[in-house]
């Protein structure tokens, strides 16, 4: 069983934050709780108990770890391994800090992200823009869970989203999104237009690039060599 205690210094004085004392695998562990409020400190030792009963590795900080931290984390990770263009990035996590700034990970859960989900949808976002945000959102959980600053990433659903429609492009709208594209995205663009403005020059769908129709043996070639 686990105990709270407040630690005597050598000139007898008694200081102000609380301490735990708590098993696990039958070890003494100690800490400090960063807190002079009894209430909250008996929490904290209760949430360490539960930990080291279920056998799950005791997370030192993990309950101090806020939001800011974790964001951090993730824009430094998106820096490194240019996973995701940072620019979009920010806009994401922009929208997110104005909501989660200051909120302990390890106290989030699916009511906070609902929470969000209605701030956002009265702000005029659409439920496909709110979900690309949480998106950012549960890569930023997992990335803290993968860096032992949360226990378990909690679960994020995604909000139903309004059916695609069907947009069109004037040219130089497309040319202002084109030059945004990642390169791989760009070379894919230009063999679709390639493709694109062959079918516009051989009306015949069985025609292949080269101008003849697909199974057509041209001047009797395939003819020749079965003789």
């Amino acid at each position: 069983m686990g105990a709270l205690y407040r630690r005597t210094f050598t000139n007898g004085t008694i200081g102000d934050t609380w301490w735990l004392k708590y098993y696990v695998a039958g070890r003494p562990v100690r800490e400090r709780t960063g807190t002079t409020d009894e209430a909250e400190a008996k929490r904290i030792l209760k949430t360490k108990e539960g930990w080291g009963a279920s056998g799950e590795p005791v997370l030192p900080r993990v309950d101090r770890i806020k939001y800011d931290e974790i964001a951090a984390d993730l824009r430094g990770h998106y820096e490194a391994s240019g996973e995701r263009n940072l620019e979009e990035a920010d806009d994401r996590v922009a929208h997110l800090k104005r909501f989660f700034a200051g909120s302990k990970v390890a106290s989030l859960g699916p009511n906070d992200f609902t929470q969000y989900a209605l701030t956002r949808q009265k702000q005029g976002a659409a439920n496909g823009t709110i979900n690309r945000d949480l998106g950012v959102l549960g890569r930023m959980l997992r990335l803290a869970y993968e860096n032992g600053k949360l226990h378990r990433p909690p679960i994020i659903r995604q909000l139903k989203e309004a059916d695609p429609r069907s947009v069109f492009f004037e040219r130089d709208q497309y040319g202002a999104v084109r030059r945004r594209l990642p390169d791989d995205l760009k070379g894919r663009d230009e063999r679709l237009q390639a493709r694109v403005a062959h079918q516009k020059r051989s009306p015949d769908p069985d025609a292949d690039p080269s101008g003849h129709r697909r199974g057509h043996d041209p001047a009797g070639a395939g003819a020749d060599q079965e003789r």
